[in-house]
């Protein structure tokens, strides 16, 4: 979802008309635009229909970026889903992603090149189960992040759960403190005790 498209969702939630919101700040026909795309939206414009809609700007990040690593997670589970029913398919979607992760700064990428590439190492006894120099810099880019996130969400579960068989030891041990104190502050066991389960079971 794109800038432009929550802000006329968060618009239609709250019952509030274009004319309504628009009113003293710009033009419903301006607005339209906005709403649709076709105009760009100037910052302090924003802001002002940010205050009307009663929420600031860190909240409408907030929803955005919760949306986005939501779509992102679900591909994740949906990769894995097709890898488990279809035979070859992790060729593909291997090769596929080692083209994205080349040009890509986004973590996700990062996150499910990974995943996919090291899918069912845990099972491998006596097999090659070692990443290559730039696979391992890969991983350290995600550590890192981990390690800087104060509090974790969905997207730094559901990756630290993922490719927790390619961390070590010492470094599990350690976020797992953090990831129980932040999960028991929100509230939230109940969204991640499946992810937690699976940690545990795999220390």
């Amino acid at each position: 979802m794109e800038v432009h498209e929550l802000l006329k969702k968060m618009r239609v939630d709250r019952g509030i008309s274009q004319k309504k919101l628009a009113d003293g700040i710009v033009s419903r026909e301006t607005l339209a635009r906005y709403e649709n795309g076709q105009s760009n939206l100037p910052l302090l414009v924003f802001l002002e229909l940010l205050e009307r809609l009663n929420m600031n700007i860190d909240e409408f990040i907030f929803y955005l970026d919760g949306d986005r690593v939501s779509n992102k997670n679900m591909s994740l589970k949906k990769m894995f889903r097709n890898l488990e029913q279809r035979n070859g398919a992790i060729n593909y979607q291997l090769k596929k992603l080692a083209q994205e992760v080349e040009y890509s700064d986004d973590l996700v990428v990062i996150r499910n090149y990974l995943a996919v590439k090291t899918y069912k190492w845990y099972e491998v006894i006596n097999g090659v189960k070692k990443l290559n120099k730039k696979d391992t810099n890969y991983l350290k880019r995600l550590s890192d992040y981990l390690e800087k996130i104060d509090e974790w969400g969905r997207f730094e579960m559901t990756t630290f759960a993922s490719l927790l068989y390619l961390f070590e030891t010492s470094y599990i041990k350690q976020r797992l403190k953090e990831v129980e104190k932040n999960v028991m502050k929100k509230g939230d066991f109940e969204v991640f005790h499946s992810i937690l389960s699976g940690i545990y079971n795999n220390l």
